[in-house]
């Protein structure tokens, strides 16, 4: 590690971009890093319109929740209820608020909580 240029920290999970774990033995090495990234990792297109179209369907001023069930290592994250995660972030996510609920689980009750909670509720089967 003496000599190394660059440090990368793997971690299991990372909840913030892969590069916020790599460390330069200079600002010009990360700007360097920082800009081939701007430059060259990118959407696909189809996934960039695609979304784009979603938002512009969606009412000024709606909130967003990502509620991810099927990535968790435990499965007291994984097994928390519609309810309670409801509960615990109304005083961020008003009912009063447009809400978009993206989420990993296709069950067809899953998001019934969200809707009878939400005057004004979406989700992507919506679009």
């Amino acid at each position: 590690l003496i000599h190394a240029t660059s440090i990368f920290i793997p971690v299991r999970k990372l909840f913030d971009h892969f590069y916020s774990h790599m460390w330069f033995d200079g600002d010009e090495r990360m700007a360097e890093m920082l800009n081939t990234i701007r430059n060259h990792v990118h959407y696909v297109p189809k996934v960039v319109d695609v979304a784009a179209r979603i938002v512009s369907e969606l009412p000024i001023g709606y909130n967003a929740l990502h509620a991810r069930r099927n990535d968790f290592q435990y499965t007291e994250i994984r097994e928390i209820p519609p309810p309670t995660i409801i509960a615990n972030t109304r005083a961020k996510l008003r009912p009063s608020e447009p809400l978009y609920l993206a989420t990993d689980n296709f069950t067809a009750t899953f998001a019934d909580p969200w809707r009878a909670e939400y005057a004004s509720f979406f989700q992507l089967s919506d679009f």
